[in-house]
């Protein structure tokens, strides 16, 4: 067990101005007595407040594919920080970006950026209603898609409250949701194409869209049976629904 001295120092400092002493609660909710608080990382190591080394399997929960501080993407960032940063404008980084992206995922259309993974799927989301007409959304069991009120269902289903496994009962993971929420909110279980077809049947006539972690990482690693993802989409395009493939953990290396 290393030894935490400044970041247990720093855990109490930071209750007395953040929440939890962190701005995300999954941050420091898996460590007794306090989480180490990382001082610096280079490639896939990070070390903490107290000089703890760690190898970093986590990875900024896979955004850093490349590892932390690549030399490159450092001198990249530098170089763009001398010419600014943030202009309430379009950019011709933007643009390159964008091509750069769709030549590495072939089918992507259009290529709209965002802050984080909560606005990319809420704006999917609604995408989706404008599309489609329809007003509910279905997604998985122990997926999780971000803060947002309609996201913020089933993220974590205990069974003694998470009902039938044929109707999974739609569940808010945090105070300040409204009941109606769960109205427009279906769930089904992850990898059984049973509980998909069920769920897709009885509400197809108001279902926008299918929303999921194609590998199922907030619940640990769980990768989709062989043709799960593939007979997935066949199912929802037969019955009108869109498909929304949430890859904030993958790194748009399914789709």
């Amino acid at each position: 067990m290393p030894k935490l001295k400044k970041s247990a120092r720093l855990f109490e400092e930071g209750k007395r101005h953040i929440p939890n002493s962190s701005s995300s609660l999954i941050r420091v909710a898996s460590y007794d007595p306090c989480p180490p608080f990382i001082a610096a990382g280079k490639g896939a190591r990070i070390w903490d407040e107290d000089g703890n080394e760690y190898l970093d399997f986590n990875l900024a929960y896979g955004c850093l594919i490349n590892g932390h501080a690549p030399r490159e993407q450092v001198r990249a960032i530098q170089e763009r920080a001398e010419l600014g940063l943030h202009f309430a404008a379009p950019t011709a980084l933007e643009i390159e970006v964008a091509t750069v992206f769709q030549k590495m995922v072939p089918t992507a259309e259009r290529v709209a950026f965002c802050s984080n993974g909560s606005d990319a799927t809420m704006n999917a989301i609604r995408i989706a209603r404008a599309v489609t007409g329809k007003d509910a959304i279905l997604k998985f069991e122990g997926h999780y898609h971000g803060q947002h009120d309609y996201a913020l269902i089933s993220a974590e289903a205990p069974p003694i409250v998470a009902g039938l496994d044929e109707y999974p009962r739609p569940l808010p993971n945090s105070a300040g949701i409204p009941p109606g929420v769960t109205d427009y909110v279906m769930v089904a279980q992850f990898n059984s194409l049973p509980s998909f077809e069920r769920m897709v049947r009885r509400y197809r006539d108001r279902l926008a869209a299918v929303i999921l972690e194609p590998v199922m990482a907030n619940s640990g690693v769980i990768a989709p049976l062989p043709d799960y993802l593939k007979r997935l989409i066949e199912i929802a395009h037969e019955n009108e629904l869109l498909v929304i493939f949430d890859e904030v953990f993958t790194g748009f290396r399914v789709a």
